[in-house]
């Protein structure tokens, strides 16, 4: 179960940090522009966003396993017309089904979960599933940039291709339906809208949902800006951009493993909330070197390596903090959680395209402000003894 979920979350990852190597090649190659680059990773998001709203329902109405397979057969077919786009145009219109296809793993991951754990298990089950998160972007980024230098940026979709059939296959041959009872109504107009009515008038799951909101804004914001600043800004080489992700994953794998940990002995609100707190003053550092005027590869992503270090806290710990109470919808509630998340990290990166001047400060800035929201959100809303 945990290969299984871990590797759906880890599509996510794949299609996005393989990709952003390859992005200040690609605008030369279609003859575009930065901003209109960047903007397929902003597309991407948002149809991650759209469709985890809508698989959560059809997961909870007729079960996991058609959901993820409807999912990767859309991821598959948008692959291809990313491999051919002509232009600028086609290739965002294929980055947004791409993301409708792929958004149905990050679904599912969690729901199967919260299917079969409850409390502590479930807390702990999510860590270790999200460590697969960490190694994908540990390895695909530097994958994505020395394929992008040999092949050109069109191998990187038809790896994205080879990897859907893989787990199209793999699901349709060994994937058991993991939901206890479909809900008829789940799709049904009034009653999905007063679920998630009962969702945000649930103070706990809200504060969850808004501080991961903040955390995935501020990830996003690297991702999206990280690539133009290093590459143009600090002249780094695409082929050895990956391995700056490579570190910073890494962290992120580690920080998920200890928080899995840890969780069996600590409660998860615990967690969450040091992970949260250790999230803002790593934005603050990040902000204070921009502003220095000495900022450089290693002395941005130091501070960035210890963020992503807390949020392995952060997601697993938050996740299963706000799915807890709702195990009788977890598909919707899951899908309420990716689809804030997703339009928070469309908004941070399109922000951190359009201010992008040329050196690290609208990056980092964009970054330390969404990392401040992490834990005043979280405190602000969350009731005490929320669990």
């Amino acid at each position: 179960m945990i290969f299984l979920s871990g590797g759906l979350l880890a599509l996510g990852p794949l299609t996005l940090d393989m990709y952003i190597p390859a992005l200040p090649g690609m605008a030369e190659s279609l003859g575009t522009t930065a901003s209109l680059v960047q903007l397929t990773v902003s597309v991407y998001l948002v149809g991650f966003a759209i469709g985890q709203l809508f698989y959560g329902p059809l997961a909870d109405r007729y079960g996991r396993r058609p959901a993820v397979i409807g999912g990767l057969a859309l991821f598959g077919l948008a692959s291809i017309v990313c491999i051919f786009a002509p232009n600028i145009e086609t290739l965002i219109v294929a980055r947004f089904f791409q993301a409708l296809g792929v958004s149905a793993g990050q679904v599912m991951s969690r729901a199967i979960i919260r299917d079969r754990h409850e409390g502590r298990d479930a807390s702990q089950m999510l860590a270790y599933s999200t460590v697969f998160i960490g190694l994908t972007s540990a390895t695909s980024p530097v994958l994505g940039g020395f394929l992008t230098v040999w092949l050109g940026w069109r191998i990187v979709f038809v790896i994205h291709l080879g990897v859907s059939a893989a787990f199209l296959l793999l699901i349709w041959l060994s994937f058991e339906e993991t939901i206890r009872e479909r809900d008829p109504l789940a799709t049904r107009l009034g009653p999905l809208a007063h679920n998630i009515g009962r969702l945000f008038a649930d103070r706990t799951f809200t504060a969850y949902m808004v501080s991961l909101s903040f955390m995935f804004g501020a990830a996003l914001a690297f991702i999206t800006g990280s690539s133009f600043v290093f590459i143009e800004s600090f002249g780094l080489q695409p082929q050895n951009f990956g391995f700056v992700f490579t570190g910073i994953a890494g962290s992120f794998a580690f920080g998920s493993f200890v928080a899995g940990r840890l969780v069996r002995r600590i409660e998860g609100r615990t967690l969450f909330v040091a992970g949260a707190i250790t999230v803002a003053a790593s934005g603050i550092v990040l902000e204070a070197v921009a502003l220095s005027g000495n900022a450089g590869v290693f002395s941005i992503t130091g501070p960035f390596m210890v963020m992503t270090f807390a949020m392995g806290f952060i997601i697993s710990m938050g996740i299963a903090g706000a799915l807890a109470p709702h195990s009788h919808m977890a598909g919707t509630a899951s899908a309420v959680i990716g689809f804030t998340q997703g339009l928070a990290s469309a908004a941070a990166g399109v922000l951190v395209g359009f201010l992008f001047d040329g050196t690290a400060l609208p990056m980092a800035t964009t970054i330390a402000v969404l990392a401040l929201g992490v834990p005043v959100s979280f405190l602000m809303i969350a009731p005490r003894r929320a669990g």
